[in-house]
């Protein structure tokens, strides 16, 4: 089907956090990009090089793909709080006093990704909802979660949402 849909239009699909794929999600992404060649069809991927451990199956798909030069890779650096400011600015239309909140995430060594499950998880928010809310499996949110637990020291969602709030890294609950 998707095939069909390149043939006849110019399409684009994207698959966020490839580093959190399971085998069957790995093995449709190694069959798209078999079959890409000679179509309209542009196939982006997002990986979280730091999250992606060195034995992680997509490594070795990722390093075949650009052998057989089946695809282009570029790495991007990350943000910085300048740049995430200019960003919100951009984005909202208005200068945010929280520029400095992209430093604290930084230094607690939680990924953007993992701060938006954070402020997801402050809003009480479950992982089914969380998963539901980001188009992410409940697994992936539960790791997720697991992992920003681990980082702020803390063993319960309600402790991780209560250190976010005295931090100020999410948004004060409104009245």
């Amino acid at each position: 089907m998707i095939g069909r849909l390149a043939d006849v239009a110019p399409l684009m699909l994207v698959f966020e956090d490839v580093q959190w794929a399971d085998r069957s999600t790995l093995d449709l992404l190694a069959l798209l990009i078999a079959r890409t060649s000679g179509r309209r069809l542009l196939v982006v991927l997002t990986v979280r090089s730091d999250e992606l451990h060195r034995a992680h199956p997509f490594r070795r798909m990722a390093a075949h793909w650009e052998q057989q030069r089946l695809v282009e890779r570029l790495e991007l650096e990350r943000l910085g709080s300048q740049d995430v400011a200019a960003q919100i600015e951009a984005i909202v239309g208005e200068r945010h006093d929280e520029a400095d909140v992209p430093d604290e995430l930084e230094r607690l060594g939680l990924t953007a990704r993992e701060a938006e499950v954070l402020r997801l998880v402050a809003d009480g928010l479950s992982n089914s909802q969380i998963a539901e809310r980001l188009f992410i499996s409940r697994k992936t949110a539960s790791v997720h979660v697991s992992n920003i637990l681990a980082k702020l020291g803390v063993s319960t969602r309600v402790e991780a949402a209560a250190l976010a709030h005295r931090r100020g890294l999410v948004p004060a609950p409104a009245d």
